[in-house]
């Protein structure tokens, strides 16, 4: 049996990597989970069972997620963390609700915030379970470190309750994510399939005209997409190849040029890089990154306000103004913060190769689409699922706003009966006006999705895509918040 205190200690850890990861508990787990529980009880001054019958135990919540949920946090294979909590019901609490049993992170990986990363997997499961609240009871004071303890739960968000603690769900609404604005990215042009250089639209000024929208919701907050560089190359290279990575990484001069060994399969190139749009591209990661962070923390809805779009992004490959697959960064995301599985829908007027291409990688994640048609990112202008985990509904004309709705429902009811969470890929590029689309949707059909999203009871981590027209995104970007969070347009 691996020896739980037998892990590399965080000083010697690779720099730059990402040192530790939380993920759900499996049956390969069972003897490091159970010799952490009794490293626990030792600690805690208490008389461990015996070691098979703690095993059984473990075994037996891993098997039974109707019971409760293992959590555990791992570094280079070996287990540095553990959380185990039960499911319960009480009369006097409306809804079930989560108990803490056992909370562990080994002594010298205590200054890394894994606590945190456990807690914050359980909230998230918390929030899809729709659980009432979590509660956690306290050690002995005359534990050595009881102090300690209570300030690391205060610290997260939980309450004084007599001898226990309790977190409950934050309020609804929705959180934006703003972009860090380090350059003035402009995407320069787009080639045709005819070789004819088409006008960039993607620039600042569609984030500032959606921020406009979605910020007249009075249940909108922003916060700045803040978190390490190591954590956005850490999703990167899960996602992307190193080849492709180090060639964008190398582009440092504002020439555009076009990258050739790195189209689309199938497909001439069509999309220029430069040092600055490759930059936003980065920067539009770390905005993912940063929103599926929030929802792994208990958020129920978190809005990722990026650019440039990232869908058309493959593992190797750039395409359609996209880099960096930023779905596919907030999926990762969450699968590593312990959500899932993971459900992306994507909703812009194109079809998602990069993203189809990403999941079929991913096995715990699904994909669902609504596009056009002809698909004209991929050489046979239609499109083939890369995996049974991947579904889409291509219109071969404009639909109805009614019909897109109801196959719009189907979807996320299908979604729902699977996924812990779902990572929307947001295009505006429906509506009427829109210099990349064909259809003529009013921004007011974005109420209905908002609704839509909203009925799934489901966490929603929203990645934006497409949309140009300048003049439609702010009521696109109100009418969404008005129907996922309510209101009435004012």
């Amino acid at each position: 049996m691996s020896d739980p205190r037998s892990a590399r200690p965080p000083a010697q850890a690779a720099a730059g990597a990402s040192r530790w990861r939380v993920r759900a508990a499996g049956q390969d787990d069972v003897q490091m989970v159970a010799a952490a529980v009794r490293e626990l009880l030792i600690e805690l001054d208490g008389v461990p069972g015996e070691l098979s019958a703690m095993q059984a135990a473990a075994s037996a919540l891993i098997d039974t997620p109707s019971a409760g949920a293992v959590l555990v946090a791992e570094a280079e294979g070996e287990l540095v963390g553990v959380l185990a909590a039960s499911w319960q019901t009480a009369i006097h609490v409306a809804g079930a609700y989560a108990l803490i049993q056992d909370l562990w992170v080994r002594p010298d990986w205590r200054n890394e915030a894994i606590g945190k990363g456990l807690l914050d997997a359980l909230f998230a499961l918390a929030r899809s379970k729709r659980l009432a609240r979590v509660e956690v009871g306290l050690p002995r004071e005359s534990f050595a470190r009881f102090a300690a303890t209570e300030r690391f739960y205060l610290s997260n968000g939980f309450a004084p309750n007599g001898r226990r603690m309790r977190w409950y769900p934050p309020a609804s609404g929705l959180l934006m994510i703003e972009q860090q604005a380090k350059t003035a990215a402009v995407q320069p042009w787009l080639l045709s399939r005819a070789g004819v250089r088409l006008q960039g639209h993607d620039h600042d000024r569609r984030l500032s005209q959606l921020r406009t929208g979605l910020a007249r919701h009075p249940a909108v907050r922003s916060a700045p997409a803040e978190t390490s560089a190591a954590e956005v190359e850490f999703a990167l290279g899960a996602l992307h190849d190193r080849a492709y990575l180090r060639a964008l990484a190398r582009v440092r001069r504002e020439e555009p040029v076009l990258m050739a060994q790195f189209a689309a399969p199938g497909m001439a190139p069509d999309t220029p890089v430069c040092a600055s749009v490759a930059e936003a591209a980065y920067e539009g990661v770390r905005t993912a990154i940063v929103a599926a962070k929030a929802i792994a923390r208990g958020e129920r809805f978190a809005y990722a306000l990026c650019r440039p779009p990232g869908h058309h992004a493959g593992p190797g490959w750039l395409g359609g103004c996209c880099y960096l697959n930023n779905a596919a960064a907030a999926a990762h995301t969450l699968r590593d913060s312990g959500v899932g599985p993971v459900a992306i829908l994507d909703l812009d007027i194109h079809y998602p190769n990069g993203t189809a291409a990403m999941v079929e990688r991913m096995e715990d994640t699904r994909l669902h689409s609504l596009h056009c048609w002809p698909v004209v990112n991929v050489a046979s202008q239609s499109a083939q699922p890369h995996t049974e985990r991947e579904r889409f509904v291509e219109f071969r004309r404009a639909p109805a706003e009614e019909h897109y709705l109801g196959e719009l429902a189907e979807s996320i009811d299908v979604l729902g009966q699977s996924a812990a969470a779902i990572v929307l890929s947001l295009g505006y590029d429906t509506v009427r006006g829109d210099p990349h689309g064909c259809w003529q949707f009013s921004p007011e059909i974005f109420v209905e999705v908002g609704r839509l999203l909203a009925g799934s009871q489901l966490p929603v981590c929203i990645v934006q895509e497409g949309g140009y027209a300048l003049a439609s995104l702010a009521d696109c970007g109100y009418a969404f918040a008005r129907g996922l969070l309510g209101g009435e347009k004012v």
